[in-house]
């Protein structure tokens, strides 16, 4: 059963990864952006634990996204090593445009499901996470 929850992770995000293409943001960037959309301020290790991946990877993202200044960082009142990411005015208009698209390529992919199937893997899916 994993093998096949992978081969449908694989296909959204292929088709992801096609809608984004010709943009300059990467799935993982889009990914990043929304997250903090979600969750206004953030430090890297929360980041990297939603993504899944590790902070040499987020580090990686964080830094193409400063450079576009789509996030800025800020240090934490009590402890100035630690910096928090936000997304900046840019970064919410970014994460505005690019999540339709990204998300239309992905009910795309359930497209082949009527809307009670829909619906019904919603609510298994649910009960997973």
């Amino acid at each position: 059963m994993s093998r096949l929850i992978r081969m449908v992770e694989m296909r959204v995000s292929s088709a992801i990864r096609s809608r984004l293409h010709g943009t300059g943001v990467s799935a993982a960037e889009l990914a990043m952006l929304r997250i903090l959309r979600k969750a206004p301020a953030c430090r890297p290790s929360d980041i990297a634990e939603a993504m899944g991946v590790g902070l040499p990877t987020v580090s990686k993202i964080m830094y193409r996204l400063l450079a576009r200044s789509w996030v800025r960082q800020t240090p934490a009142a009590t402890d100035h090593r630690c910096k928090y990411l936000q997304l900046t005015a840019d970064g919410h208009r970014m994460v505005e445009e690019l999540g339709a698209d990204a998300d239309l390529a992905g009910e795309h992919v359930f497209a082949k499901l009527n809307g009670e199937e829909q619906q019904q893997l919603m609510r298994l899916l649910l009960k997973l996470v």
